[in-house]
């Protein structure tokens, strides 16, 4: 549908509070990327980086000085939105999954009240802003004013995310199998882990790269706190925080009905119309 893109990405910006990727495999964005998000689709468009060569003429030699932070490797997260509900995928016979019962990761989701959104990311990584420093100074560069700045990105070596038209899917990631035999890999190697998957209808992506941080299911994005800025200079004080100078934006369309579509508001009652 046309809009499906804007409707997975509000659905999971309501349940985590971040931004979704409809196409994790692009490998953008990239913290430090900056730009806006387009109204019909959802969709990040990136206007440029806070690392480009062109960016130096605000801050030099950023990249050396503040080059993007890592987390350490995370556990399996499973994001939903509100109206899933989850069950246990057992290994029976007519369950239409292979190796379900050696799967990394498995479960059941049911959406049956309203369209609803899934998003699984496999040993996911986070990078960041450096946020002391960094984002102290960023506010006062003139070419980030109104624009949305990418200050956090999930990496995953494997994912899956689906958006539902009102029924259920059900996941299964294949453990995967210690190879030695294989040059270049020791004891403990890994190779494989592939999805399984039924699903009677919806939009359903994954994939798997073992050993690699190649998909970017998950960002945030930030805007200036301009408001904040105009009473900081009335009113004296100690520094802020950078906590306090950056918000995350709001998104750039009103609600949204079941097929992605916005609701049109009645501006003299100030109602939604279907």
């Amino acid at each position: 549908m046309k809009y499906d893109s804007r409707k997975y990405i509000d659905l999971i910006r309501k349940a985590e509070g971040k931004w979704a990727n409809w196409d994790p495999p692009i490998p953008h964005p990239e913290v430090g990327d900056y730009g806006t998000v387009d109204r019909d689709t959802g969709v990040f468009e990136k206007e440029g980086s806070i690392y480009d060569a062109e960016f130096s003429q605000f801050f030099p030699s950023l990249k050396e000085k503040y080059p993007p932070q890592q987390a350490a490797e995370e556990q399996d997260i499973v994001i939903k939105s509100s109206s899933a509900r989850e069950f246990h995928l057992n290994a029976s016979p007519g369950v239409g999954i292979a190796n379900v019962a050696e799967a990394s990761i498995k479960g059941k989701w049911s959406f049956p009240d309203e369209r609803g959104a899934l998003l699984i990311m496999v040993k996911s990584r986070l990078y960041f802003l450096p946020r002391d420093i960094l984002l102290k100074q960023l506010v006062d560069i003139p070419i980030l004013a109104g624009k949305s700045l990418v200050q956090e990105v999930v990496k995953c070596p494997s994912y899956a995310m689906y958006l539902s038209t009102g029924d259920e899917i059900s996941l299964s990631l294949a453990a995967s199998i210690p190879i030695v035999q294989v040059p270049g890999l020791s004891a403990g190697g890994e190779l494989g882990g592939a999805w399984s998957s039924t699903m009677d209808s919806g939009v359903l992506k994954k994939g798997s790269k073992p050993g690699s941080y190649a998909y970017t299911p998950l960002f945030s994005l930030k805007k200036i706190r301009t408001a904040f800025f105009q009473w900081r200079r009335d009113s004296p004080g100690p520094d802020p925080e950078s906590d306090d100078l950056w918000v995350d934006i709001d998104a750039p369309w009103n609600d949204l009905n079941d097929d992605g579509s916005e609701e049109e508001i009645a501006e003299d009652k100030g109602i939604a119309v279907w």
